[in-house]
């Protein structure tokens, strides 16, 4: 993945079913990608904290990999966000401010908070 950091105006960004390894920090120079796809490759460690930089961030999908650790807190800061699937991985801990996710409107929950979250944005309606 070395060669996609110095595309940073790269908006779309697909690379599910293809890949094995982590997420680099330096992820986060893409920082006007719109699109992240990485659904059902074999991506081990944390989520990189340098995700929080991609402002304009509206759909992120790492579904189906070996991601650890705990729910990253900071993704309440991406407020573009419209689909965040984070479902079959072993993401451990509390989902972080709810209220934060309700605010961003019509958002597609998906995963292992995705009936708590739904039942809360319905509730809030």
């Amino acid at each position: 993945m070395n060669g996609l950091y110095g595309l940073s105006a790269l908006k779309h960004l697909d690379l599910s079913f293809n890949m094995y390894g982590f997420l680099e920090e330096t992820l986060g120079n893409l920082s006007e990608l719109e699109y992240l796809d990485f659904e059902s490759n074999i991506i081990t460690g944390l989520l990189p904290s340098s995700l929080m930089k991609m402002t304009n961030l509206v759909h992120l999908n790492v579904q189906g990999n070996r991601l650890e650790g705990q729910f990253p807190s900071t993704l309440t800061d991406l407020s573009s966000l419209r689909l965040l699937d984070l479902s079959l991985n072993f993401l451990s801990g509390g989902i972080p401010d709810l209220d934060i996710f309700v605010e961003l409107g019509e958002i597609e929950y998906r995963g292992f908070m995705c009936f708590a979250l739904m039942l809360l944005s319905c509730l809030s309606r």
